[in-house]
């Protein structure tokens, strides 16, 4: 799936959507989307993982794969504790990279 080029069509952002069918007979959560980043991100997951994974569905309209029920977790973002001197240390490294 890597070598392939993925094209979807152009959608507006209120039109973007991604959803997950979880089926649990056969123990496969089916993900559909519209957005490139996340069919993107799927794809090279079905091309690293081809014998737990399958593609389903890939066209102008859309990409859906099939993957293990188990992979699919709901979870807050994890937030970083640092402290000022953290901060401005990383500020600092930003700036500098951002000159180059």
């Amino acid at each position: 799936m890597k070598d392939e080029h993925i094209t979807l069509m152009p959608t507006a952002i209120e039109e973007q959507e991604t959803t997950i069918n979880l089926s649990y007979a056969d123990k496969k959560a089916y993900v559909y989307t519209s957005k490139i980043s996340v069919a993107r991100s799927l794809a090279d997951l079905c091309t690293q993982h081809q014998d737990e994974t399958e593609v389903v569905r890939c066209d102008e309209g859309g990409f859906e794969a099939a993957l293990p029920i188990s992979w699919v977790t709901i979870r807050p973002k994890k937030k970083r504790q640092i402290t000022e001197e953290q901060r401005r240390a990383l500020t600092e490294r930003l700036a500098a990279i951002r000159q180059k």
